[in-house]
């Protein structure tokens, strides 16, 4: 008991800096949290985005503007009672964390987490619009692997496509992402862009998935991740709002999500 409340006093003190890791334990975490009641502005049985999660009042969907918004928009979501399984098949014990999961092919090996997962949503948009030749991250020099086309040799299924990606994730580092986006300001975030803790070392991230704005011209946001250890992606409930869950105001300074803090100017977007 002594250990856990010197953790629940330290809590207040840990979340005061920027740009903080927030612990995985479950436990601790979901009593600090709180429970993540998912509110009205969502419909369990739908399958994307669009129609599973509404906007709250006055609020209207912004139209995509690149194909890569509209791709983000339409991936399946798993059914109503889909929940996040870890890359060996286990469940992720912290369910108060999402609202969705995205229904893509889960890898069998720990590779899809942190800003791997955003990897893994940039190589699924170019596949699936046949856009091979682009599905080249040269993250590194020093990296030894070769680009998907020189790697399929022809073979372009969608096998091949995740047998590609498990071999490059597992050449990631840290902050691989850093080397195909760049910083953006936060007025001119879009559907797409990335929030990427670039002074950690485990470089976690979240992507915008969906995004509405008011009369006011004020902006909100859905955010997708995955997590550590490898595990599917997922919609992100709002911990900081109940009643705005799963969306996210789009505002300057900390972004508080159910297992890591942004700032604003953590934001990215690809080259």
């Amino acid at each position: 008991m002594k250990i856990f409340n010197y953790i629940i006093l330290m809590f207040p003190f840990l979340l005061g800096s920027c740009n903080v890791y927030i612990s995985d334990n479950d436990v601790i975490e979901t009593q600090n949290l709180g429970t993540i009641e998912v509110s009205n502005l969502v419909n369990e049985p739908k399958r994307t985005l669009t129609t599973k999660f509404n906007t709250p009042s006055g609020f209207t969907r912004v139209n995509p503007t690149t194909p890569f918004a509209v791709y983000l928009n339409h991936i399946p979501l798993k059914g109503q009672n889909g929940t996040v399984k870890l890359y060996d098949g286990t469940d992720k014990l912290n369910r108060n964390s999402y609202v969705g999961v995205l229904d893509l092919q889960p890898f069998t090996n720990n590779v899809q987490f942190h800003t791997n997962a955003i990897f893994r949503l940039r190589a699924e948009f170019l596949y699936h619009n046949k856009r091979y030749d682009e599905i080249d991250f040269k993250i590194s020099n020093k990296l030894s692997y070769v680009s998907y086309s020189k790697y399929a040799n022809g073979d372009f299924s969608y096998a091949k496509l995740l047998e590609y990606m498990d071999k490059f994730l597992t050449a990631t580092s840290t902050n691989s992402l850093s080397h195909i986006t760049s910083p953006i300001k936060l007025k001119d975030i879009t559907i797409g862009d990335v929030f990427m803790q670039k002074s950690s070392t485990k470089s976690h991230a979240v992507i915008v998935m969906d995004m509405a704005v008011n009369n006011k011209g004020e902006k909100i946001m859905l955010l997708a991740q995955s997590y550590y250890p490898g595990q599917d992606i997922q919609i992100l409930a709002n911990p900081s709002d109940e009643n705005l869950s799963p969306w996210y105001k789009v505002k300057e300074g900390n972004l508080l999500t159910p297992e890591w803090r942004f700032i604003s100017s953590d934001l990215v977007r690809f080259n």
